[in-house]
């Protein structure tokens, strides 16, 4: 092999190489972009929402536990914040209930929090802005269990 075929076969190696890493770079950053919109648009929908609701049926509460379990999530969705959970409750020889709460506050728009367990459900009624609503409801543990919130135009 001469020289000269070295050098471009050296040449051609590192062009392949190199173009090899751009490739790579240029699709981690298509990645990226593509995570970033998408993530913005479901962040853009949760934002623009005006209800919401979640199941905590199965959530972790039980009885044999030292102390009563808590379930507590807080999100910021509709442009509002929104605190909602469960609980184990003692009422007393060998009684525990659970209790489920929906609290929601939103700083522009009028809004409400309702929150059900079995056949029990608790509405916060039609809060103004700027203040929270506040529900929530007490029944058996293994009771069918959501939270809910909305807003008003």
């Amino acid at each position: 092999m001469f020289k000269t075929d070295k050098i471009i076969t050296k040449t051609i190696l590192k062009t392949g190489v190199r173009s090899s890493m751009l490739k790579k770079r240029i699709l981690g950053v298509t990645m990226v972009a593509i995570l970033a919109l998408s993530s913005g648009q479901a962040m853009a929908a949760k934002e623009d929402a005006t209800r919401g609701s979640v199941d905590l049926t199965n959530a972790d509460v039980t009885p044999f536990a030292v102390s009563p379990i808590t379930m507590e999530t807080t999100e910021n969705v509709g442009g509002g914040t929104w605190d909602y959970g469960t609980k184990s409750e003692w009422q007393g020889w060998l009684v525990w209930k659970k209790r489920v709460w929906s609290n929601y506050n939103h700083p522009t728009k009028a809004h409400a929090s309702t929150a059900s367990i079995g056949t029990q459900t608790n509405f916060s009624g039609y809060t103004l802005s700027g203040t929270t609503s506040y529900a929530s409801a007490l029944g058996d543990l293994s009771a069918q269990t959501h939270a809910y919130w909305q807003t008003y135009e």
